[in-house]
């Protein structure tokens, strides 16, 4: 018997752990769905963040302020293991008070901040809102709508 060739006789003893043995087509697949996971993760936290921003771009072009109004228990909707190391989204999230006191806005511009419902204070002093606030605090229940003419 050659030395160098194993054994198959019954004296010989199964290997301490299976070998797994895979195709490189296996190996791509298990790459491409490991790719569309991390891609897919911080998605949705990294589109909230742009909404954020934009938001944040409206109020100030308006010539209005954003203010911090305290951190929600909660992260940011999205904002997953995945989104946090890539730098999306807010681990506690972060709420806003806006002052767009004497701003010139329109009903687009109420629809717009409607959809932040991280908005928790909101004045609208000195503007020509009228029934749209009202739809505004039906928009975000938990953000409190002032409105002083003066």
């Amino acid at each position: 018997m050659n030395a160098g060739a194993p054994s198959t006789g019954s004296n010989s003893t199964p290997p301490p752990w299976p070998r797994f043995r895979f195709r490189l087509r296996t190996l791509f697949i298990l790459m491409a769905l490991a790719s569309v996971v991390l891609a897919a993760g911080p998605y949705r936290a990294r589109e909230y963040d742009v909404r954020k921003t934009r938001a944040e771009k409206l109020v100030t072009s308006l010539g209005g302020q954003v203010e911090h109004a305290g951190w929600s228990y909660q992260p940011s909707p999205g904002a997953n293991w995945i989104a946090l190391t890539f730098g999306f989204g807010e681990s506690p999230e972060r709420f806003w008070k806006v002052s767009l006191a004497g701003a010139p806005l329109t009903s687009d511009h109420i629809r717009q901040l409607g959809q932040c419902g991280w908005i928790r204070g909101l004045d609208l002093s000195n503007t020509a809102i009228g029934d749209e606030a009202g739809e505004l605090q039906h928009a975000l229940p938990d953000c409190k709508v002032q409105r002083r003419h003066e």
